[in-house]
C-alpha cells in the first residue's frame, strides 16, 4: 500500500501506508513544480511526474524498482508547463497529456 504525493518545490515522497513512513523521494531539478503524477495501472512501482515549468515541460518516467535518483526516460512535446496525465486504464503503453499550450498529446510508449 503506497502513496504518491507531489510538491510544489519538485518533491515527489512516496509513502509506506502500513509502515506510516516515506518510502523513498524523487526530486525534479533545480526544485521545478510537479504539475501531476500517475501510477501505472499494471506496473505497481511505475510513476509518471509531469513538470508544470513553462521552460521545461516535461515528463518523466520512474521505476521505482531501479532508481529514485534518474527516471527511466523523459518525454517531450508540449511548450508549455504541464496540466494533467493519465495512463489509458486499458493499455498500459498509451499515455495522455494536456498543457498550457492547449495541446494534448497521445504518447505511446
Amino acid at each position: 500500500h503506497i502513496l504518491a504525493s507531489a510538491a510544489a518545490d519538485g518533491t515527489v515522497a512516496v509513502w509506506d501506508l502500513k509502515g506510516r513512513k516515506a518510502w523513498c523521494e524523487l526530486r525534479a531539478e533545480n526544485g521545478l513544480a510537479v504539475a501531476d503524477l500517475a501510477w501505472n495501472p499494471t506496473q505497481g512501482l511505475h510513476l509518471l511526474t509531469a513538470s508544470a515549468d513553462d521552460r521545461n515541460p516535461v515528463i518523466k518516467l520512474w521505476d521505482l524498482r531501479s532508481s529514485t535518483s534518474m527516471p527511466l526516460t523523459t518525454l517531450t512535446g508540449h511548450h508549455q508547463g504541464l496540466l494533467s496525465i493519465a495512463w489509458c486504464p486499458h493499455d498500459d503503453h498509451l499515455l495522455l497529456s494536456c498543457a498550457k499550450d492547449n495541446r494534448t498529446i497521445l504518447w505511446d510508449l
